[in-house]
């Protein structure tokens, strides 16, 4: 279904003979021909081929012997006989030894290369009066030390396969693909059916994103020319589906995958697994677990190959995950935040080529560090005269001496929490509502950040200090400023940039936030005051000589008290606001 060939050829045809025996040679010139295979193969013909046909009629059959086909630098053999009668029954062999794969360059492209020695022994029989679906073929296809060029990537593919063909199955053995350092081996076998379908188990000892760049990348990443078979790199792009969304959606099938070692940029992951489908053009991947980092990566991918944009989605879960050796491979980070990641993720993406996918690429999730511990944070002591200079503008004592408390924070401290929200977008992750709870009995503080950390492990948040109830920070502050929910919240944005591993306060900008926020810092001590009126003003009376003390639950009248005095301060809280 849709194979087309349009355009014009040229043929001379020489028969000589009589009787019995004839002898045909056909030149055979496709040169203004086009050839065409749905959406996904549009390419000038561009063949030149020679048959060579010594053919003997013996009673109600055509039988030849040494016919040959010659292309390029190729020939291919052929027995066989034709039964001219009602039947009209074919049966013939196609044999080679060390066929150039060259000589198919007219069929697969002008830009795309095929070098390699290929033998061949096949059989067909087939009846000419059916559909050629029906055919019997049998035989096998060797290729050994393949090459294929394509302008979409920066290296060539090896490879050493075998097709093996059997009534009404056909069977591709790969012995060995290799592109770059990425191995592959297994096998697909086809069941030719008026809906085909596959079965495929494929072993991929070693899997490197890095192999499959296009040739831009690959030749800005090395600062050199790449290979001249590539042609215009700047023009190349890797296609990731068959365009051809007809025979996509006919073709099923079903398989496994096994991954020895997966290496994506410095990452790197070993002994994943998973299983594949395919069907109505829509490829999906479930039950896929890699192990990584001490810990798992689980989830499912479908990829949508069938429609006019590709699209595809991914749900996945991240199970303890250790920090430490995540961050050294991805950034070369030691020791800069350890603990076990926890994460949720969904991604989707859409196009036909790697970098529109990674343009239109967008993931969130959750996600949470367990036992987290934070190195080099000595982030702490860089906030200490931010807090001198506000509590000098604001005129408040206490917020000095917090500055000057925070002059002496560790540099290295626990995390008691660290969960928020992510979104990649591009190259950068964000987080709206980072979570980080310093595990400290001296110095406990609430960091709530909202930013992103860009490629390179540069960072830029925003943060927002809180101190819990219960510890010296608070006990300090607590006369002057509002409790919320337990927490006294610090009214002062602190911008905070550098990298995970070094991080630091940018001065200057926090600086521009003085004085707004000394005016914010005012507003907190007078809804203090305000709310010590308040309850003053719904404290209990004090009972006379002698009355008893009431007990039991509170009465209709104490209820209503304590519903005023909290709507009261409420409204103070949003009147101030």
């Amino acid at each position: 279904p849709g194979l087309a060939i349009t355009g014009g050829g040229a043929c001379d045809l020489s028969v000589a003979g009589a009787g019995k025996a004839m002898k045909i040679d056909i030149a055979l010139d496709l040169e203004r021909s086009a050839l065409a295979w749905g959406e996904g193969f549009k390419k000038p013909g561009g063949m030149a081929a020679a048959l060579k046909v010594p053919l003997r009629r013996d009673g109600e059959r055509v039988r030849w012997d040494g016919a040959t086909l010659r292309l390029g630098g190729g020939t291919l053999a052929s027995n066989g006989t034709l039964d001219v009668s009602g039947e009209r029954v074919l049966k013939a062999t196609l044999k080679s030894e060390q066929f150039p794969l060259e000589s198919l360059k007219p069929l697969i492209g002008e830009r795309t290369q095929l070098r390699g020695m290929g033998d061949v022994d096949c059989a067909l029989d087939h009846n000419l009066s059916k559909p050629i679906s029906e055919a019997v073929l049998k035989g096998t296809v060797r290729v050994t030390g393949g090459e294929l060029f394509v302008p979409s990537l920066a290296r060539p593919v090896s490879f050493d396969t075998v097709c093996t063909a059997t009534p009404g199955n056909v069977r591709l053995g790969f012995n060995t693909v290799r592109l770059g350092s990425s191995v592959a081996e297994g096998y697909a076998a086809f069941e030719l059916k008026e809906w085909p379908s596959f079965t495929c188990d494929i072993n991929c000892p070693v899997i490197n994103s890095d192999d499959f760049a296009a040739p831009s990348a690959a030749k800005k990443a090395a600062g050199k020319s790449a290979p001249g078979w590539i042609g215009s790199a700047d023009a190349a792009v890797m296609q990731l589906g068959v365009r051809d969304s007809g025979y996509m959606k006919m073709l099923r099938g079903t398989g496994r995958i096994t991954v020895g070692e997966l290496k994506l940029g410095k990452l790197r992951a070993r002994g994943g697994q998973a299983r594949l489908s395919l069907a109505g053009g829509v490829l999906t991947v479930d039950d896929a677990n890699l192990p990584l980092y001490d810990g798992q990566v689980g989830g499912k991918i479908v990829a949508d190959l069938g429609g006019v944009d590709q699209r595809y989605a991914l749900d996945a879960k991240i199970s303890r995950v250790d920090m430490t050796k995540l961050l050294h491979d991805a950034y070369s980070y030691t020791d800069a935040l350890s603990g076990t990641l926890s994460a949720d993720v969904r991604a989707t993406a859409e196009g036909r080529d790697a970098a529109s996918v990674k343009k239109e690429i967008c993931a969130k999730g959750r996600f949470s560090v367990e036992k987290g511990r934070l190195r080099s944070f000595g982030i702490l002591q860089q906030m200490s005269p931010l807090f001198l200079l506000l509590g000098q503008q604001a005129k408040c004592r206490e917020l000095a001496s917090f500055g000057e408390l925070l002059a002496r924070a560790p540099k290295d401290t626990g995390l008691s929490k660290c969960e928020g929200g992510f979104l990649l977008q591009g190259d950068s992750w964000g987080t709206g509502d980072l979570l980080l709870e310093l595990d400290d009995e001296r110095n406990p503080m609430r960091l709530r950040l909202d930013g992103e950390l860009r490629s390179g492990g540069a960072i830029r948040f925003i943060g927002h200090a809180a101190v819990p109830r219960g510890s010296g920070y608070y006990t300090q502050l607590e006369p002057y400023f509002p409790d919320e929910d337990g927490w006294i919240r610090l009214p002062f944005p602190i911008p905070i940039g550098g990298t995970l591993a070094q991080p630091s306060i940018d001065v200057e900008a926090a600086r521009g936030s003085i004085v707004t926020c000394a005016a914010e810092v005012g507003k907190m001590r007078l809804r203090k005051e305000i709310e010590k009126k308040i309850d003053r003003t719904f404290e209990p009376k004090p009972l006379g000589p002698g009355a008893a003390k009431p007990g039991g639950a509170l009465n209709a009248g104490d209820i209503g008290k304590e519903l005023l005095k909290g709507a009261s301060k409420e409204l103070i809280k949003k009147v101030l606001q």
